[in-house]
């Protein structure tokens, strides 16, 4: 995670950690069928708006780790990846178990194949198509279909998808107010409209690689305590 991490390719300190699961998992890629369908970073096919279709761990590690939050309106990039361990760590230091916590380190697993889509954006969808929340409906498909292959029980308990929502506001409270050039200026607002639990945490700017690794050694640590070998 230092110089040696620097160039293209960024993430080759893991590709190794991976490589015969890869090969041994990889099927040959499909060029004949008509459903929509993305290249991933293991050069995989992900399809959308079907359940046949395969979920890779390193793929979604690697593609959060690639991609921003916020719009890239950070100070420098802070990585989608790194989102998901600060979820994960609010969780934790609530006393939280470590499902709880895995279900917050995987809240936005979703987005490693459609990117962050700005809250407002997602409004103005919503907006567009007549009050029908498209893009809500297009993540509950894909949390429907990437959780049970990441062998996390789902749905999960209301309860605890509360608490992991919770966590996601508290987490975006403390981005919000560290991050940006210029503290925007309705945060508190937000605090109080929703609640927010506030938590201290300074959140360092990471880069992609070691957003990468993070997420990868967080899952390991939280799978390890959620089901022991």
């Amino acid at each position: 995670m230092g110089s040696d991490c620097i160039g293209d390719p960024c993430h080759r300190c893991v590709r190794a950690s991976y490589r015969s699961e890869k090969l041994e998992h990889t099927l040959p890629l499909d060029t004949t069928r008509r459903i929509p369908y993305i290249h991933t970073w293991s050069g995989k096919q992900f399809f959308y708006g079907t359940q046949d279709t395969e979920v890779y761990l390193p793929d979604i590690a690697a593609q959060l780790a690639q991609q921003t939050r916020f719009t890239g309106a950070t100070k420098k990039p802070y990585w989608i990846a790194q989102h998901a361990v600060v979820v994960a760590n609010i969780l934790e230091e609530w006393g939280c178990d470590a499902l709880t916590a895995l279900y917050g380190l995987h809240h936005d697993d979703h987005e490693f194949c459609t990117s962050d889509l700005a809250t407002p954006f997602q409004i103005w969808l919503t907006d567009l198509n007549g009050g029908r929340n498209i893009v809500e409906e297009a993540k509950t498909f894909l949390d429907n279909l990437i959780f049970p292959r990441l062998d996390l029980p789902w749905p999960p308990h209301p309860g605890i998808w509360e608490i992991v929502k919770m966590a996601d506001a508290s987490a975006f409270i403390c981005e919000a107010e560290q991050l940006f050039a210029n503290k925007p200026n309705w945060t508190q607002e937000y605090v109080e409209r929703k609640k927010v639990r506030r938590v201290d945490m300074p959140i360092p700017f990471v880069s992609s690689c070691e957003a990468h690794m993070l997420f990868l050694e967080t899952h390991s640590r939280l799978w390890q305590k959620y089901k022991p070998v």
